[in-house]
């Protein structure tokens, strides 16, 4: 069986974080060719007012660009990858509506296998399946049955999984052509353990170069 999630963005206009004053007020920054650039490793979490959301398997990332005076420079989450623990392929960032499905229904992190996604940045319908195990071969004794349903959250706690979904969209960087300071969360899966994580890098290779921001 398939759901449909209708709904997962929002009618509601990305806004992005609120920019700090300058680069320099972010824990690390580089000066690029046509622009500043500053970011803060935010851990799993996302901090939105007084309220703090888990993104499960989603690092997060706040960025912020700071075109330099009468330059106009095109901003994507995908001018974006992390690489972890200097490893040769580094992660692509990915897009808020997956990370607002991880918020709004965090069982379903766990119960992944035949799990199937579709959607994206300009797509508001995204829908989630599994698939019942099957028998491999004859006498295979791999538990077939469904995955026993999870209780469905109180009312609070449904509040605000539905918040943080939300958060999780409007707060993303947003894709624009960026006159002055622009600043917003951009998201990479990763399911390692924190503790794990030895050395993060963030790499911008974009409309104004290349720089490697060194997180940690």
């Amino acid at each position: 069986m398939k759901y449909l999630l209708m709904g997962l963005l929002p009618a509601l206009m990305w806004a992005g974080t609120e920019p700090r004053a300058a680069a320099k007020d972010y824990p690390v920054h580089i000066s690029a060719g046509r622009a500043e650039i500053g970011a803060e490793y935010l851990s799993r979490t996302i901090n939105d007012a007084n309220s703090s959301y888990y993104t499960g398997v989603y690092l997060v990332i706040e960025v912020a660009i700071y075109p330099d005076k009468g330059v106009t420079l095109p901003v994507a989450a995908s001018d974006f990858q992390l690489r972890v623990n200097g490893r040769k392929t580094p992660l692509l960032a990915q897009t808020p509506g997956m990370v607002a499905v991880a918020i709004r229904n965090p069982d379903w992190e766990g119960r992944r296998t035949g799990v199937v996604a579709g959607g994206g940045l300009g797509n508001a319908d995204i829908i989630i399946g599994g698939r019942t195990p099957t028998a491999r071969f004859p006498g295979d004794t791999r538990d077939t049955r469904r995955p026993q349903p999870v209780p469905p959250p109180d009312g609070n706690q449904q509040r605000a999984q539905q918040d943080g979904g939300e958060a999780a969209i409007r707060l993303a960087l947003q894709e624009l052509r960026a006159e002055g300071a622009v600043s917003g969360l951009i998201y990479f899966a990763h399911k390692s353990k924190l503790n794990d994580i030895r050395r993060l890098e963030l790499i911008y290779e974009g409309p104004a170069g290349r720089q490697v921001l060194v997180l940690r």
